[in-house]
């Protein structure tokens, strides 16, 4: 536990500002030749750029602003994803759609399985009449046997 906090104060940044400044580099494409998100590429720009980030965003400035201002200075094709939104959050909701319809689909194959073709549909007597009825039958089809 003790080894943690001394770690943890020698490392002389707040915590996340690595993972904050990793997040711009992902969505901010090299300037130099628009390729590769400056996370990855390794031209003496992208140094230079990553090491302005990760200063900026160890002085407190907002991710977002930092974002916008290299799109001011390099221009709108730099964004890596479009409009600083990140289109893998649609995923989440692709899936959750998908599995929705799957589920209403089982649901629906379920209750086709459970009633036969042909099967007269339910009536909304009680089962106490329908047994009556079969019975009044019953008697009807033995005495004609007799």
């Amino acid at each position: 536990m003790l080894w943690v906090v001394v770690l943890g104060l020698g490392c002389g940044r707040p915590a996340g500002t690595r993972e904050r400044a990793h997040d711009v580099e992902r969505r901010i494409l090299a300037p130099c030749c628009k390729r590769q998100t400056l996370e990855d590429h390794e031209s003496e720009l992208a140094r230079a750029l990553r090491a302005e980030i990760e200063r900026r965003i160890d002085g407190g400035e907002q991710a977002v602003a930092i974002e916008e201002d290299l799109v001011r200075r390099y221009g709108e094709d730099v964004r890596a994803m479009p409009g600083g939104r990140d289109p893998r959050a649609l995923l989440g909701l692709a899936l959750a759609g998908a599995l929705g319809l799957g589920g209403l689909a089982v649901l629906w194959l379920v209750r086709r399985k459970r009633a036969p073709a042909g099967a007269p549909a339910p009536r909304d007597r009680d089962a106490a009449d329908d047994n009556a009825a079969y019975e009044e039958r019953l008697d009807d089809e033995l005495v004609a046997v007799d």
